[in-house]
């Protein structure tokens, strides 16, 4: 009896000890709507592909997913969990995203039509931490953003560029590219307004760029072509 107790007691901490999921949308009827939620609001989407049986899911779960910093980060995001052995839907989506190991965390904008970015997830060479993990997700969602900038920069649509590039800091305030690339998009307004403050806004996320990676040859370049101008119109 003692021995039943014991083991019963055992069963049930580790069943309170599981990742919950319990804010994310499930399974292939959650996924649609997550989908629809991230398309309707440029919002990321992430899609983590787990199972039951899957040793590494469960340390990631517990170590990574559940930790604080994790929950908090992802907390706004439409995610969706998904265990390809619930069902032929789920079965499909597995095939769909070409998921060949678990687990795998997913990271995409679906309003842009952008191809998905892997997470890295690997617990096995104990390598894998929350930071690492988060700055992975961090990346992956500015880099997303800053693409559509330079996209709406080239069609000369600025204050979108700035609003997506907006989208990026919120995710990734150290993102080098997104401040050089609002540098440039300053700077071509500021130059065609002959606007000072403007510039000077430019100048600003150059040298925040610089800050950040000391050898980007194109916001020194451009930095000195600003400082030149700035001063011609002293």
């Amino acid at each position: 009896m003692a021995a039943t107790l014991f083991t019963a007691v055992l069963l049930n901490a580790n069943l309170l000890g599981a990742y919950s999921f319990s804010n994310w949308a499930r399974g292939a009827s959650g996924y649609e709507e997550m989908l629809s939620e991230a398309q309707d609001s440029d919002s990321p989407l992430i899609l983590y592909f787990n199972t039951e049986w899957c040793k590494w899911c469960k340390k990631f779960n517990s170590e990574i997913l559940a930790s604080w910093e994790t929950e908090n980060f992802i907390s706004d995001i439409p995610k969706v969990e998904i265990n390809p052995d619930n069902g032929s839907d789920e079965e499909a989506l597995r095939r769909k995203y070409g998921i060949k190991g678990y687990p795998t965390l997913l990271i995409s904008i679906p309003a842009f039509g952008n191809k998905t970015l892997r997470v890295p997830t690997s617990l096995k060479h104990e390598n894998m931490t929350v930071d690492l993990f988060l700055q992975g997700i961090k990346t992956r969602i500015a880099s997303q953003y800053n693409q559509k900038a330079f996209s709406c920069y080239k069609r000369k649509a600025f204050e979108d560029a700035l609003g997506y590039l907006e989208n990026a800091f919120e995710y990734n305030s150290e993102s080098v590219y997104a401040h050089y690339l609002t540098g440039v998009v300053y700077h071509t307004i500021g130059v065609d307004d002959k606007d000072v403050e403007i510039l000077e806004k430019a100048q600003e996320n150059y040298q925040k760029t610089l800050e950040l990676d000391p050898d980007h040859k194109e916001a020194n370049k451009q930095l000195n072509k600003l400082t030149k101008l700035l001063a011609s119109m002293e």
